[in-house]
């Protein structure tokens, strides 16, 4: 019966279509139904603590302390912050939500990124780590130089992460191709997780977003191979925003003819 109820319990949970994110909804989940329960925590505390692990991950990513398997610990802490995301939402809609408690949530993923990224500045700038100076030997670029390369690549993944929640905000292309469009993409994105094309489907679990960034950075960090991380993500992101700039521009132009 306690079985039974569990899992009728655990259906009615929200649901995504990505994997990363409906994993990150299923653990937040649970961990927002227990700290209801058992603990008088509030969701803006939680996310408070999803920022100190997040600057935590951050810290330890510079190298300047010298912790023993740091870069994988960061690695860890950041994808804990990331999951623990749908947990305060979760845990505000059982306590009750709130304005401040809206925008902190908003704001904290871009900012915890930010963070990391300054703080990988910082590492690839000053302690010049090897997953750094095998590039600059394979490219032949002097190590001073290629730390000035780091720090700019850094940046710009950054920048284009940004720019992409910019360009997924659909309120400028609903002002310039209608309602419409914006029904449409909508349909796409709930309905995708039913689709049997397989390219549709690999579009869907790559799609940018901090639940993305963080498991790349994290699964790069097992291996302390961050900055081949930047790279990848820099590529990624570029490609990203060009495939989606072209495709509305490609609409654009059905609906002059139409």
């Amino acid at each position: 019966m306690i079985w039974v109820m569990a899992m009728n319990d655990f259906n009615n949970r929200k649901r995504h279509a990505q994997y990363i994110k409906d994993f990150n909804r299923t653990v937040g989940y649970y961990v927002a139904n227990f700290l209801f329960k058992y603990s008088s925590i509030t969701a803006n505390q939680l996310t408070f603590f999803r920022i100190v692990i997040g600057m935590i991950a951050g810290v330890l990513w510079t190298e300047y302390f010298s912790v023993s398997y740091g870069i994988l610990i960061g690695g860890i802490l950041l994808q804990l912050s990331s999951t623990l995301d749908a947990a305060d939402g979760d845990l505000a809609a059982l306590r009750g939500r709130s304005k401040r408690g809206a925008w902190l949530d908003t704001q904290t993923d871009l900012s915890l990124l930010l963070f990391v990224f300054l703080c990988l500045s910082f590492r690839y700038a000053f302690n010049q780590p090897y997953d750094m100076i095998l590039i600059s030997n394979f490219l032949s670029i002097d190590k001073n130089i290629f730390s000035y390369i780091s720090i700019i690549l850094i940046m710009y993944s950054f920048a284009l992460m940004l720019l992409l929640k910019i360009v997924f905000n659909q309120r400028g292309s609903v002002k310039i191709l209608g309602e419409e469009f914006q029904k449409q993409y909508n349909k796409n994105n709930t309905n995708s997780s039913s689709s049997k094309s397989i390219l549709t489907q690999i579009k869907l679990q790559i799609s940018p977003s901090p639940s993305f960034y963080y498991p790349v950075l994290f699964i790069f960090s097992i291996f302390d191979y961050i900055f081949y991380s930047i790279i990848f993500l820099s590529l990624y992101l570029t490609f990203t925003i060009m495939y989606v700039q072209i495709k509305t521009y490609i609409h654009c132009i059905k609906l002059d003819k139409s």
